[in-house]
């Protein structure tokens, strides 16, 4: 059995979440930050909308590796501050160490080099520290997101790591046109084979939330393209591979909050 899930972001906006669960989606994951710089617009619509209709809501931060791994974790939690996450998946993508030469090549990679790349070690210790720092500092799991190859090729040494923790795996077994349209009934159709399984960076990794398209499909509640995901289980193996904690974390007004309440409770009991 596979439990569909979609990752969101900025560029996913006016989503029909209930139309996604009733298409059978039950989990969501939806970027929160990226560095020590952003902090995802949409990312308070996106949890509240799809929490509030039953799904199981996850956050992922872009890891910079430009800034240290505090720096990207602390904006992290300040993202999902008061929001009901109950997992966070460091997206692990970055190969560039130049975003100025990388935004000219990847607007135009036949008139303008290639960006410079990080060091393979330094970058696998940067990811190892930010996982750490997660596992320390975030009260859920942390799921690792990235691609076996990108760990193949740009950190090697990260793959060891991931033994016996858990990863959100991106791999797109097949291709799609962009802007594929399907119903819901028929996105079983699409997936992969139900004996395909992903290859994983390290042998004892748990790999089983798949992202398994990219920007590809147009379903019903959207009107463009989503990438779509499925976790390898039922949705009780869900719940185990998140420990538990689906029920999301209780949410801690801040100070103004409080003051905000304690007036209207106040102005209640005076009227």
């Amino acid at each position: 059995m596979r439990i569909l899930g979609v990752d969101v972001s900025h560029w996913q906006d006016h989503i029909d979440w209930s139309a996604f669960y009733a298409g059978g989606v039950r989990f969501v994951t939806v970027k929160c930050s990226q560095g020590d710089y952003l902090l995802d617009e949409m990312r308070t619509d996106h949890l509240r909308g799809a929490h509030d209709i039953g799904m199981i809501t996850g956050a992922y931060p872009w890891i910079d590796p430009l800034m240290t791994p505090e720096a990207n974790g602390n904006k992290a939690l300040e993202a999902i501050r008061n929001l009901p996450v109950s997992y966070i998946t460091p997206d692990m993508e970055q190969w560039w160490s130049d975003w100025v030469a990388y935004r000219k090549w990847n607007k135009d990679p036949q008139h303008n080099p290639m960006p410079s790349q990080f060091n393979k070690t330094k970058l696998a210790n940067h990811s190892k520290l930010m996982i750490q720092w997660f596992e320390k500092n975030f009260s859920g799991p942390t799921i690792t997101y990235s691609r076996t190859s990108f760990i193949k090729v740009y950190m090697p040494e990260f793959a060891p790591f991931l033994a016996n923790r858990k990863m959100y795996v991106a791999q797109y077994p097949r291709v799609f046109p962009k802007g594929t349209k399907t119903t819901w009934e028929n996105l079983p159709n699409y997936m992969p084979p139900p004996a395909w399984k992903p290859i994983l960076p390290d042998p004892k990794t748990d790999g089983r939330m798949i992202q398994w398209s990219g920007d590809t499909f147009i379903v019903p509640g959207y009107n463009r393209v989503i990438d779509m995901d499925y976790f390898d289980g039922t949705e009780e193996d869900v719940k185990t591979f998140l420990e538990g904690v689906a029920s999301n974390p209780p949410i801690i007004p801040t100070h103004e909050e409080k003051v905000e309440i304690l007036w209207k409770d106040y102005a209640l009991k005076n009227l």
